[in-house]
């Protein structure tokens, strides 16, 4: 008949591969969390950057019609 393991040996075993999954599994879920945080961080500062940019755009604009509208204005359309 052959010797049975140590019951309390595979245990003892089991138990430490389940918190080292459980240590290596919580660390993924946390630098998944991190980069999609900073996907969203970095995200938002684009939208901001868009904005602005818009903005600028239709201040040109504005100059530029500004600037025809005098331009038409003079007696020999001059300015």
């Amino acid at each position: 008949m052959e010797a049975l393991p140590d019951l309390k040996n595979v245990m003892q075993e089991q138990q430490a591969m389940a918190a080292a999954a459980n240590t290596v599994i919580g660390t993924a879920v946390q630098f998944a969390g991190d980069q999609a945080r900073a996907a969203k961080a970095q995200a938002d500062k684009e939208v901001i950057n868009f904005s602005t940019a818009d903005n600028a755009v239709a201040n040109a604009q504005k100059n530029l019609n500004a600037v025809l509208a005098n331009t038409d204005s003079s007696p020999d359309g001059r300015y």
